[in-house]
Parts: structure tokens; C-alpha cells; sequence
């Protein structure tokens, strides 16, 4: 696990130096699980985990085949998620059991709680086409390169600011309006000082 982080961090770090985005391509053909680790490599991973989720460029995951354990993880942290057909979708497990890790965290924000709790006490493997159907992937394709090329090339042409942006839909569902009004309106001054609006339309907001 500890070497998954490294690896982890440092495409992280390449892809802010190159301007993004950050691909994520997952390939398995079976369950895995990254060797040995202990509460220390657990904090380290969920530490690069919220990297990915503050990286300032797009995070497009793609999953081929089989994907539990650290995949999911990152597939959960990704702005975009592109399964192949034959993707098969589960929740990680040890000796058997659940993983109770942020995974399940995440799962409940994406899915809402009831969903993530019926795959969490099932422990069920979802197709592609039914990780759609919830809302764990956004689309599923035979051709995942040229989905891949495709969100690339949308994101592409935004300016920017995908830290931002992220970090004020991630918190939302934990903020009041007042708590959000005010993270909002300091993004909103912190993006007019950059973009120097005319006088004449900002007089008008």
C-alpha cells in the first residue's frame, strides 16, 4: 500500500506540473489486495487519497475488468468515471470481510446511505451496466481510449480552478447555507480578482 501512495503522489504531482489531467486507468482480471499494511499505511493512503480530491486538474478514472480494493478508492476520489463493459465493480475486502475504510465513507456521499448500506451488508459485485444504474460510474463504453480522449478534450476547455470548484461540491452536503454562502462568496472574489471584469459589469452582480 505504501508503494500505491507513492505512486499515487507522484502522478499527482506530475500531472499539476503539466497542467492535467490526472488519468486513473484501472485493469484487473480478479480481486486484488496491495499486500501487507498497517494502520500507518492506511492513514498514508487516505492522505493521498484526499490529494486526489484537491489536485487542482480534471481526475478521470477508467475501470476494464475486475476493480475492488485501492482501485475503488480512487475511482470513488475521480470527477469522472468511465467503465468498460465488462467492468465488474465491488467493495474491497480482507479475510472475507467488508473493508471498513473511508470507501464506505465515500460510497454513502455518492450513493446516498441506503444504497451504500445494502452493497456494504451484501458485499455484491456490480456489472457495469449496474454501477451506471446507481451511480457509481458515469458511462459505460466499449471503447473506453476514445470515451477517455472525449472527456479530456471537454475538460480541456476549461480555464481551470478544478480544485475550487471540487472542494465546494465535496463539502456541500456537509455545510449549512451560511457556511456555504461564505466558502462561495470568498471563491467568487478570489476568481474576480483573477479575471479583472469590467467595472461596468461587476457594478451590475
Amino acid at each position: 500500500m505504501a508503494e500505491l501512495a507513492a505512486l499515487l503522489e507522484r502522478a499527482c504531482a506530475a500531472a499539476e506540473r503539466d497542467g492535467g489531467p490526472l488519468v486513473l486507468w484501472h485493469r484487473a482480471t480478479a480481486r486484488t489486495w496491495p499486500g501487507t499494511a498497517d494502520v500507518a499505511d492506511v492513514a498514508a493512503w487516505e492522505r493521498v487519497l484526499r490529494r486526489v480530491e484537491r489536485v487542482d486538474v480534471p481526475v478521470v478514472a477508467v475501470v476494464v475488468g475486475a476493480c475492488s480494493g485501492p482501485a475503488l478508492e480512487t475511482v470513488l476520489v475521480a470527477d469522472h468515471r468511465i467503465a468498460a463493459v465488462d467492468a465488474r465493480i465491488g467493495l474491497p475486502r480482507e479475510r472475507g470481510r467488508v473493508w471498513p475504510g473511508m470507501v464506505l465513507h465515500r460510497l454513502a456521499t455518492h450513493l446516498g446511505a441506503a444504497r451504500a448500506r445494502s452493497l456494504a451488508v451484501r458485499g455484491t459485485e456490480l456489472t457495469a451496466a449496474q454501477a451506471l444504474q446507481v451511480g457509481l460510474v458515469d458511462e459505460v463504453t466499449d471503447d473506453p481510449a476514445a470515451a477517455l480522449a472525449s472527456v479530456i478534450a471537454d475538460a480541456g476547455a476549461l480555464a481551470g480552478g478544478f480544485a475550487t470548484r471540487r472542494a465546494l461540491l465535496l463539502d456541500a452536503a456537509g455545510r449549512d447555507y451560511a457556511a456555504a454562502l461564505a466558502a462561495h462568496l470568498a471563491a467568487c472574489d478570489a476568481e474576480l480578482s483573477e479575471v479583472d471584469l469590467p467595472a461596468r459589469v461587476v457594478s451590475r452582480l
